[in-house]
């Protein structure tokens, strides 16, 4: 049972890991896309 216990909480700090890289990778992206908006919105000097 407690080996059971450890591996569940294991996976599940993996899981959560996985999801923290996921958010930090979208955070990224739309920064981008913010970037590139921004670029094309604004007329060139």
């Amino acid at each position: 049972m407690q080996n059971t216990m450890q591996h569940m909480t294991v996976s599940l700090r993996g899981l959560i890991g996985g999801i923290g890289n996921g958010v930090t990778q979208i955070a990224t992206a739309a920064e981008q896309l913010s970037a590139v908006s921004e670029q094309t919105r604004s007329p060139p000097p």
